[in-house]
């Protein structure tokens, strides 16, 4: 060895892709949730799940690169990372897919996650059940959380349900997509 680090020879990004299958109190208008509206209160239900110090901005927190929400909506880059020491958040570890058409009985919310998020998964669930439950603006109709999916694989298209009826989360482990040579 000549003392110099030596690279991965593939880089790997572990990504988690999940379902989340709602039920509405009642029928819900196409189009009626984006996005943005779902973000919203993802991030409203996840900060009052996991926050335990309210009166202070997140980056004077003692739990600032501990905490859930800041990981997720904060996302602090590493201290000490020179790659990214001019910037004051490192892009988030989630990708939200709304459904794009009606949803009568079953409203389905896609969800990514990158890397450590996928280890607060139950975290992340909890607060889209108590975010759903509460109404997603403009509609505010309460829905109710009734399935979580996980895509088996990058090279399996099929989902295996991981919430079981008593309530817990089994997700299944998470790999990185090949990436062409």
């Amino acid at each position: 060895m000549n003392g110099y680090p030596v690279a991965s020879p593939e880089p790997r990004l572990d990504i988690g892709c999940y379902r989340l299958h709602f039920s509405p109190a009642s029928a819900v208008p196409a189009g009626r949730f984006t996005g943005s509206a779902w973000r919203g209160v993802f991030g409203l239900a996840l900060r009052k799940l996991a926050c335990t110090v309210r009166d202070k901005p997140c980056p004077e927190c003692l739990l600032y690169y501990t905490c859930v929400y800041s990981y997720v909506f904060e996302t602090p880059p590493p201290p000490g990372s020179e790659k990214m020491r001019k910037y004051t958040a490192a892009p988030h570890p989630f990708v939200l897919v709304p459904a794009e058409g009606p949803a009568d009985d079953e409203y389905i919310l896609g969800l990514n996650l990158f890397g450590r998020a996928n280890s607060l998964l139950a975290y992340v669930v909890q607060s889209f059940v108590q975010a759903a439950r509460r109404g997603i603006h403009p509609i505010n109709r309460p829905m109710e959380l009734t399935a979580v999916q996980q895509q088996v694989s990058f090279t399996d298209s099929s989902w295996q349900p991981i919430l079981s009826e008593d309530g817990r989360l089994a997700p299944l482990p998470v790999g990185s997509p090949s990436y062409p040579a």
